[in-house]
């Protein structure tokens, strides 16, 4: 988005009653349009894989709108190859979202629908159950609807829960997608973002990976954003503070 554009707006939560809230609440730190500009911008100029990534996902969603099981397949492969979110059992989560989109009986999809294909049945041999979460919401944005699911994973997870005062581990374990949904467009309507989801999806992503990188900056983490953090090249300073709140 164009910052001139944009209105200089700040805006926060109301501190919950309970005593752990409110020690959250105190800690959080308000979430500004220029921070969310800041990493547009970091994007934009200085992260190309991953606005490969991100157009390779959108051309085949253009190419491939169906959603029969050979479409489905070809799209899992892509999501789990390009954003590695550790899925094995391609075949069988391509019928499982088959089987889930047809059962859903809605004319229009929900964040529930991410928890139901992230719920993999077991296969017959362990008999475990295996739950994808960051799968489904990356499958669900790109090839569903990017505004009605953002996408979520540890990454995003801390810095969501940062901002609304909450801990971390509200947004793990059942209806954790959908509570992340919520927060998430609290988020949006408090830093009163007029843009798209998938920017703030990009904000939450890289302050994310920049708290973890400062705190342990030999830790594993996408090398190109690495590369980001460890070199920046010219012009990229002053986004990198302005995504910190400096």
């Amino acid at each position: 988005m164009d910052a001139g554009r944009v209105a200089r707006r700040r805006g926060g939560f109301g501190v919950r009653k309970s005593d752990a809230n409110v020690a959250h609440a105190k800690r959080r730190p308000r979430l500004s349009i220029e921070q969310i500009l800041a990493a547009c911008r970091l994007y934009d100029h200085h992260l190309t894989k991953w606005q490969g990534t991100d157009a390779a996902l959108d051309r085949l969603r253009a190419r491939v709108p169906e959603l029969d099981a050979p479409s489905v397949l070809l799209k899992v492969a892509a999501v789990n190859t390009l954003y590695g979110t550790n899925l094995y059992a391609f075949q069988r989560m391509a019928e499982h979202i088959v089987e889930v989109l047809a059962a859903w009986g809605r004319s229009r999809y929900a964040p529930e629908i991410v928890e139901r294909i992230a719920n993999l049945p077991p296969n017959s041999a362990d008999g475990k159950r295996r739950v994808h979460v960051s799968f489904a919401a990356k499958f669900a944005h790109f090839f569903l609807d990017a505004e009605t699911f953002p996408i979520l994973d540890r990454f995003a997870r801390e810095s969501l829960a940062l901002h609304v005062g909450r801990p971390a581990s509200r947004y793990a374990g059942r209806g954790a997608y959908g509570r992340f949904v919520e927060e998430f467009a609290r988020l949006r309507t408090a830093a009163a973002w007029p843009g798209a989801g998938r920017e703030l999806d990009r904000y939450l992503w890289l302050s994310g990976l920049l708290r973890v990188w400062r705190a342990n900056p030999k830790g594993p983490i996408n090398a190109e954003v690495r590369a980001l953090f460890e070199n920046p090249p010219a012009g990229s300073h002053g986004d990198l503070a302005c995504l910190e709140g400096r």
